[in-house]
């Protein structure tokens, strides 16, 4: 057996080439070459004074990023789970009541974290992608009186940003502590400990800090670090004991784990690279980004899932259009521009891309190239979406034009009646069976059904019928006293017909011309 693995090791392994990619997903990002270099740098012994040091300056480093004067900052070897259970087990001991504002999948985690160490759990529920107000915040702390309150700052699973300030507010309020999860937040955007009042956050180290995964950044503050020194019960985990890790990393260096030392390099160079570009302009960087990001989102016709003013700016939830696969969006992206972009997950599996645009790739540049890449691959799977604000304006003009006197000069160019029909293909769905079928009831005029003519009362009036069924006539027949259609009627039909189809996609925001409403009835429009 030996030999056989030796001989797989020597003729089948080669020395790694791993692919360069784009890290457009929601973690772990993009990673500086300075912090790699620091990765490279010789390691020293666990205890070592130059170690000691390197610890001493990231816990200082960190303050800056979690936005606390007073607080304690220390590092678990372990990524952002650990940092999780971390605070979990230190805090929440058997039978305590652990309140947790839950709207997504890591309010979901904490949840079963807690109640693996014995917790009572009480939750308030929302969907994913849905925020907590002020006002419900108070309310459930104030009914629930738990001990333990937690919530998810940046929630990774659906894009969603939860402000801190009314649930910390109300948990001092109701004598507890709270529990923050900001492992999508630090290092992107403001966490502001000490404002908000949180007691315990974690963190990870690759994502908003650019570092590769490994380690989970925790600040606590003096009251909960009063009340961890006040715990006389053991806590369940000793690896992720928080007092015996501060004892080794701050107060005795007495020998608690074997650190990861390079990783401690690079999250200590990481950290640099923040301060050297200043924290304010680096937040103020991510936030450029983000906006540049959703305005071309949204000139492509797509849509944000979450509300604007509850949004992550290091991480994008985009609505997957109706009908497309994002699966093979996000394949072809991998494999034909090494663009990597996330989907959802729970609920949300399917319906979303999530897309997180952090650290040394939020620049204008990056932004425009991915925003470039994902438009071909959407549009290589089908996706032929009209932009937002043009099907509205260019049905307008389509009624214009219908009730024009120029409607017969401009319509009998079969140039101009092509523009128009592909303009309502696209704008109206992504399925090619009802392009094909659109194209067709565009393209040709047949006779109205006779329910259609029957029911004509004025021979001025051109009414859009209901469809009554594939192969029928009237299907966008127009009620009117004749036995044919001249080259006028059939022009008119078409207009009609492109107005019909814009409007149908656009009915939310209410076209004026809807099924049934009498052509010449429609007041005209400037152009």
């Amino acid at each position: 057996m030996s030999a056989v693995t030796e001989n797989y090791a020597r003729n089948a392994l080669r020395p790694l080439q791993p692919p360069r990619r784009y890290l457009f997903g929601p973690g772990p990002s993009m990673v500086a070459p300075r912090v790699y270099e620091a990765l490279s740098k010789p390691i020293v012994g666990h205890l070592d004074p130059y170690f000691i040091q390197v610890m001493g300056d990231i816990q200082q480093l960190l303050k800056m990023v979690f936005g606390t004067n007073d607080g304690t900052t220390i590092v678990i070897s372990g990524t952002g789970s650990a940092g999780m259970e971390a605070a979990v087990a230190n805090f929440v001991e058997p039978e305590t009541k652990f309140a947790v504002f839950a709207n997504g999948y890591f309010s979901d985690r904490l949840t079963e974290m807690a109640k693996r160490q014995g917790a009572d759990v009480v939750r308030l529920e929302k969907p994913w992608g849905a925020t907590f107000t002020g006002h419900e915040a108070a309310e459930f702390i104030h009914r629930a009186k738990p001990k333990i309150v937690g919530f998810v700052h940046a929630e990774t699973s659906t894009g969603a940003l939860q402000s801190g300030q009314a649930i910390c507010t109300a948990a001092h309020d109701a004598g507890a502590l709270v529990i923050a999860d900001c492992v999508t937040s630090l290092g992107g955007l403001p966490v502001n400990f000490d404002h908000t009042g949180i007691d315990v956050a974690y963190s990870c180290t690759q994502k908003g800090l650019s570092c590769p995964p490994g380690l989970s950044p925790i600040a606590i503050s003096k009251r909960a670090m009063d009340w961890l020194g006040a715990r006389t019960s053991l806590v369940r985990s000793w690896y992720l004991d928080l007092k015996l890790i501060h004892d080794y990393s701050t107060v005795s260096h007495r020998y608690h784990h074997t650190a990861p030392i390079s990783m401690f390099y690079a999250l200590r160079e990481a950290l640099l690279a923040i301060a050297d570009e200043g924290i304010e302009k680096r937040w103020e960087r991510h936030r450029r980004s983000h906006k540049s990001f959703v305005k071309g989102i949204e000139e492509m016709g797509l849509r944000m899932h979450v509300a604007e003013q509850h949004r992550i700016p290091t991480l994008n939830t985009v609505r997957v259009p109706e009908g497309l696969d994002e699966t093979k969006v996000r394949r072809r992206l991998l494999e034909e521009h090494d663009i990597e972009i996330a989907g959802g997950f729970g609920p949300l599996a399917g319906k979303v891309f999530r897309i997180g645009v952090m650290g040394p790739l939020a620049t204008e540049e990056n932004v425009g190239f991915l925003l470039a890449e994902l438009t071909k691959a959407l549009s290589a799977e089908g996706y032929r979406q009209m932009k937002a604000d043009l099907a509205p304006a260019m049905s307008m003009r389509l009624m214009v034009l219908a009730m024009s006197p120029d409607l017969f000069r401009y319509m009998n160019n079969r140039q101009n009646c092509s523009i128009i029909q592909r303009a309502c293909v696209r704008a109206t769905t992504n399925d090619p069976k009802v392009r094909t079928d659109t194209t067709r009831r565009f393209a040709f005029c047949r006779q109205p059904h006779r329910s259609d003519r029957s029911r004509a009362r004025n021979p001025g009036d051109l009414r859009i019928s209901p469809a009554t069924g594939p192969g029928h006539g009237g299907r966008f027949g127009f009620g009117r006293h004749w036995s044919g259609r001249s080259r006028r009627d059939r022009i008119t039909e078409r207009i009609a017909c492109a107005c019909e189809l814009l409007g149908c996609v656009h009915r939310r925001n209410r076209c004026p011309l809807e099924p049934g409403v009498p052509l010449r009835g429609v007041p005209l429009f400037s152009q």
